[in-house]
């Protein structure tokens, strides 16, 4: 999508900005579409390389004129399924009964993943956890947790295993109505880098991914020296393109007082 500052796209909605203060990057999508729906890399080109995934749900949200309604992208009423289905009805001015639809309602799965650390340094623990929400309950006003989690490696499934060290449990939230998986390893490998994709056995199959990466106890050393090296490399060139343009400004000045005389 972008380089720097640089588009690559021709969407004009797209486009990246920076604080040089903080040394802060960001993507912005202006007007966001349904199809901007998708999960997001931010990339540094170093070595070993550094990247983290970020999704971003777009979700219809339905004006109907109800008051405090957020821009959530999906709205949970408290009605009950006969309210739901039958027509409101209420009195005019003129003493007659006119008839409104009821508000319309999306019925909207939510699932997220986080990780305690994204670089792990060989041998150190792993820990992700993923939190999915099922449909609207319209009988109880709350969402249900879907009837199950599953993860994937790479686009590979994975369970628990013994050999690899990977130990996935499932347990269902009664305060938040959530099904809560964790994925941990306790002794990484270097082969444990990758993608992790949790994905709620819906019928929208919501999915949310992390990558994680395994890397020796000197690389994050080094990635921060190579970062320091190239701020510092471009401080430089900056200040040598300063002396070279200002002797060709003294070279040209002084040709054209010898050209003079």
């Amino acid at each position: 999508l972008t380089i720097g500052l640089f588009t690559f796209v021709g969407d004009t909605r797209i486009k990246a900005k920076a604080n040089k203060r903080t040394n802060e990057w960001s993507l912005i999508i202006e007007d966001t579409r349904l199809s901007d729906d998708d999960i997001y890399e931010c990339q540094v080109s170093t070595t070993p390389k550094i990247g983290r995934n970020v999704r971003l749900n777009v979700r219809e949200n339905y004006k109907d004129g109800a008051q405090g309604t957020e821009n959530t992208g999906a709205r949970l009423n408290n009605e009950n399924e006969h309210t739901r289905k039958h027509k409101n009805r209420k009195k005019n001015k003129h003493g007659t009964k006119t008839t409104t639809k009821a508000p319309r309602v999306q019925s909207n799965n939510v699932i997220t993943i986080a990780t305690s650390n994204e670089y792990v340094v060989i041998g150190g623990p792993v820990f992700i956890e993923c939190n999915a929400t099922g449909r609207h309950n319209y009988a109880t006003g709350a969402p249900e947790p879907p009837p199950a989690i599953t993860w994937y490696k790479d686009g590979d499934p994975i369970d628990s295993n013994a050999e690899t060290g990977v130990l996935i449990t499932k347990k269902n939230d009664m305060k938040t109505n959530k099904l809560i998986s964790t994925l941990s390893i306790r002794k990484s490998k270097k082969q444990d880098t990758g993608t992790y994709i949790c994905r709620s056995d819906t019928e929208k199959k919501d999915t949310d991914s992390v990558t994680i990466y395994v890397i020796n106890g000197t690389s994050v050393q080094h990635v921060r020296s190579a970062s320091q090296k190239t701020a510092s490399a471009a401080k430089n060139a900056k200040y040598i393109s300063l002396v070279i343009l200002s002797l060709t400004m003294s070279m040209v000045y002084r040709t054209h007082l010898l050209n003079w005389w």
